[in-house]
This record gives C-alpha cells, sequence and structure tokens, in this order.
C-alpha cells in the first residue's frame, strides 16, 4: 500500500463531498428573488436565523454575501441572546462592521445593554433576567466578538503560530486591546483620525496576516514601519501576510473610497 498517498486521496474525497453539500445547499435554500434564504424546503418564511447562521458559518458565496446581509440588517436583532452571537459574527465577515456595532451596542430591549440594566452582575440566559435565569455562558457573547470580530484576532495556523489581525472598529474613533494566547499576548489598537493607523505587537515566533480597512488609499500602499509599502488587495481590504514578530504601525489617508 503506498501509504504517503492516502492523505492526499482522502483530502479530495471529503474536498468533493463538502463541495457537493455546498451547491446542494445553495441550490435547495437560497432564493434569487428575495436575496436570502428560506427556512427550509418548501417554506415561503425567510426567518433571521436562515440568513444569520449562513454567514456566521461562511457558507454564503461572494456574489450573494451583500443581498443576504442587508436582509439580515433589515431584520434587526429578532433574535434571542443566544443567536445573537451568529447575527454580529455574521455581519462582521459580511463587512457590515458599522451595524455590527450598533447591535453591540444598543440600548434597545434586544440588547447587553438591557443585561446590565436589568440588574445582572452575571451574564444571563436573555436580554431580559424576567425571561431566563442569571448565568448562563450563552449571554457573553461580546467577550468573543469583541477580540475575533472588532478587533479581527484570530488563529490561522495550530497554537497561534499564525495569526489574523483584522479591525473592524465601525463608527468608533479608536479601539485597543491585548488578549493572552499561548505564545504570548497579542495587542492591537486602532485609530481614525486625519489618517487610520493599527499598531501591533506580535509575539515571538508567530507571523500575522495583517489586513488594512480601505479608508482613502486609491491603491495598495500604505505606510507600514515608516515606509511605503505594497500589499494585495483583498475585497476592501489592503493586507500584508508574513509580518514578523514585533511591533509594527501601519497607516493610510483617511477619506475616499475601495476602488
Amino acid at each position: 500500500m503506498d501509504r504517503p498517498a492516502q492523505p492526499a486521496r482522502h483530502q479530495t474525497i471529503y474536498a468533493t463531498k463538502a463541495k457537493t453539500v455546498y451547491d446542494s445547499f445553495q441550490t435547495a435554500y437560497f432564493n434569487s428573488a428575495r436575496g436570502t434564504y428560506i427556512d427550509s424546503i418548501g417554506s415561503t418564511h425567510y426567518a433571521l436565523h436562515a440568513s444569520a447562521y449562513p454567514l456566521a458559518c461562511d457558507i454564503v458565496p461572494s456574489d450573494k454575501m451583500a443581498s443576504v446581509a442587508s436582509y439580515a440588517k433589515a431584520r434587526g436583532m429578532v433574535f434571542g441572546v443566544y443567536g445573537a452571537q451568529y447575527v454580529v459574527e455574521g455581519l462582521y465577515k459580511a463587512d457590515e462592521e458599522d451595524y455590527a456595532l450598533s447591535l453591540l451596542a444598543s440600548t434597545g430591549a434586544s440588547s447587553w445593554s438591557n443585561m446590565i440594566s436589568s440588574g445582572s452582575t452575571i451574564t444571563t440566559e436573555a436580554f431580559d433576567s424576567t425571561y431566563g435565569d442569571w448565568s448562563h455562558a450563552w449571554g457573553s457573547a461580546p467577550a468573543n466578538l469583541i477580540p475575533r470580530c472588532l478587533m479581527g484576532i484570530e488563529p490561522l495556523e495550530a497554537g497561534f503560530s499564525k495569526i489574523q489581525i483584522k479591525p473592524q472598529i465601525g463608527t468608533l474613533s479608536n479601539a485597543s486591546v491585548t488578549i493572552p494566547t499561548i505564545r504570548g499576548p497579542v495587542s492591537v489598537s486602532a485609530t481614525k483620525g486625519s489618517t487610520y493607523e493599527i499598531v501591533v505587537t506580535v509575539p515571538s515566533g508567530v507571523t500575522a496576516k495583517v489586513y488594512v480597512k480601505n479608508y482613502g488609499s486609491l491603491g495598495t500602499t500604505v505606510t507600514v514601519d515608516g515606509a511605503s509599502t505594497s500589499g494585495t488587495w483583498e475585497g476592501n481590504y489592503v493586507v500584508f501576510d508574513n509580518v514578523s514578530s514585533g511591533a509594527h504601525v501601519f497607516e493610510e489617508a483617511m477619506g475616499g473610497a475601495a476602488p
């Protein structure tokens, strides 16, 4: 038996199966007239759940992303606190950072602010403690959404040997966070003023893929550590891959729009 060939063969088999399921899902559930997903085969109902979960789980094709996100935005926060994780995460993945932030910072009935106003000292089962108990970890979604989505820090390889840094601070003028990893702390701050500046600290032995949201430059050149440096386009971002460990500053002029 040619054992070394087996992993590659199995990878091909499962990749083919995954694509078959993915394509079947799009055919069965996506309604092109509505620009979003139905609840189930044969249904005529379009719950927020049917849009939010595909966005969060990365199963919305790029050409359908805008319409699905638009439908999710039109529905607002009609999820309970458990599903709110997926609504907000999906909106960040759809590059809807302003609206995602508005849900995180909302003071309405379906908000974490309302949970605090209810007198909670720990995250609750529902946004309003009237409808549930006072000890549910699922109510703590902002604890992971802020570092993972708003500040964009996620592992790209096992053990945080490579990380993503992709701030999406929305309407905030500045935001910063330091999170612990097995490789050491990762620090990111993002500031919008006359320039858009990202300051990162990457732990020793770690490389980073840094995404700079395009707020002004008309090309792929960004000032990195004081020098004009070319990155590559990915959507609305100029990307710098394999950024070395240590402290780095990325800066671009505000104004203008992405090409």
